[in-house]
């Protein structure tokens, strides 16, 4: 029996004239633009709400960026303080200018979710606020041949700029921040800013795979070098970088567009009582659910068979980078590979499935010296099919003997003990854990008693 305890809040929705009025829907998606839903309140406020100087993020769109991040990486219903000003946290301690004199600094802690101030000026230039934007610091503005020196404050950015090909630092070696912010040139390929234009972008930084990424010139942002070295191309595959020659080789068997496609093959409506019959208990994988907005998102292969399918965003992300590196003979992409297997409960019809038994399993043929399961070491074991049974009880892998736990140990003389073996979705080795409750629904009410034991 599965016992669980819920402490939850809900508002109170009621018509007075049920007969007359249309009912009441909750809603969550503010109607009017420069508003965003409080989830707390449970009702849509404008970012004055929060503070006089906060803007709605999509009216900062386009007025410039700090710290090189793309706009894309701002999401439009955010609330945000103006470039160029302090915005602390509530019940953080920030520095900005003092109400009286503009030129001094002053500390103050914001009693609401976040609290907007303007940073102070110094010799008449104004400061600018640092990348947590909970303090300020002067813009560097040294005299010729001053290789540090910055262009000065840009009201437009709301942060000092560097020539191009320059970069704004505003931490030393060891972290601390420095007097005044100053500029750095970065080497070929390192500059994270569009060229040919004076921005506000921070550290020199190389692509993370120099051989087959590079630096769009108008952005400034890594991608995968269309041309590389000895004409290869490379193609995007779950932020990698893959040779097109890599990718074709998976893809004419395997392609990517079926694999990124998960069926549920036990399809269950829940307002029709003869499809209760059916439910999902297969051997595929199913789901339940009512005639709405889900039904939307699922397409059906058949009307004539109860089939859904759903583009997977994980398979689309993962799929191609983990079966290329398992080609590699890497062995944390093989895990990858099998865990997708696995989310499809071992689909035999399912791309990703298809990849495993009929390229790596069946595919890899063993050397003379070798047996058959030692041909397949250091693949994941999913299943022993299609194995012959007589085959499966020679192999040596196999060959396991089981004794009681040592009596020493309290409780486990009776028992014996259980260990599963982890891994991350993306095939990352997590280690050994004692198996428990893990794979019960609902974890046993009595402390000590266990199922897996």
């Amino acid at each position: 029996m599965c016992r669980s305890l819920w402490i939850i809040t809900l508002p109170v929705l009621c018509n007075s004239q049920a007969d007359s009025l249309p009912a009441i829907v909750p809603e969550s998606r503010c109607p009017s633009s420069g508003e965003y839903f409080d989830a707390t309140a449970q009702r849509c406020l404008t970012c004055q709400d929060i503070d006089k100087n906060a803007f709605p993020a999509s009216e900062l769109l386009g007025k410039g960026r700090r710290d090189g991040r793309p706009e894309t990486s701002i999401v439009g219903d955010q609330c945000l303080c103006a470039f160029g000003s302090v915005q602390c946290p509530g019940g953080e301690t920030c520095l900005a200018r003092h109400p009286d004199d503009p030129s001094r600094e002053q500390s103050f802690v914001p009693s609401t979710l976040f609290e907007c101030r303007q940073c102070p000026t110094e010799n008449g230039n104004s400061m600018a606020p640092t990348r947590d934007r909970r303090r300020c610091v002067p813009c560097h503005v040294g005299g010729a041949g001053d290789n540090y020196s910055t262009l000065g404050y840009s009201g437009i950015v709301g942060d000092c700029v560097c020539p191009d090909g320059y970069a704004l630092i505003e931490q030393d070696e060891d972290g601390s921040i420095l007097p005044a912010k100053r500029c750095v040139r970065c080497s070929g390929g390192a500059f994270p800013g569009s060229s040919g234009a004076n921005v506000s972008v921070y550290g020199c930084s190389p692509c993370p795979d120099m051989l087959r990424m590079r630096r769009n010139l108008k952005t400034g942002l890594c991608e995968c070098n269309s041309t590389g070295d000895e004409g290869t191309s490379y193609i995007n595959a779950g932020g990698m970088c893959i040779a097109a020659s890599e990718f074709n080789v998976v893809n004419n068997r395997f392609p990517e567009a079926s694999a990124t496609i998960v069926s549920f093959h036990d399809f269950l409506h829940k307002d029709t009582q003869d499809e209760w019959k059916a439910g999902p208990f297969g051997h595929h994988l199913g789901i339940e659910a009512s005639r709405g907005e889900l039904l939307d998102l699922l397409r059906f292969s058949s009307a004539a068979t109860e089939v859904a399918t759903v583009t997977s965003s994980a398979m689309k992300w993962l799929y191609m980078r983990c079966a290329v590196g398992c080609l590699r003979r890497n062995a944390t992409a093989c895990q990858c590979v099998s865990n997708l297997c696995v989310l499809t409960l071992y689909d035999g019809g399912a791309t990703v499935c298809r990849f495993l038994t009929r390229y790596l399993y069946e595919g890899r043929p063993a050397p003379p010296w070798r047996s058959r399961s030692q041909a397949l070491e250091g693949l994941p074991w999913l299943y022993y099919r299609p194995q012959p049974p007589v085959q499966t009880l020679a192999d040596d892998s196999l060959d396991w003997s089981f004794t009681f736990s040592d009596s020493s140990e309290p409780g486990s003389a009776s028992s014996l003990r259980f260990w599963l073996a982890k891994y991350s979705l993306e095939g990352s080795w997590l280690g050994w854990e004692k198996l428990e409750s893990q794979l019960e629904l609902c974890t046993s009410e009595t402390p000590g008693n266990h199922r897996g034991t």
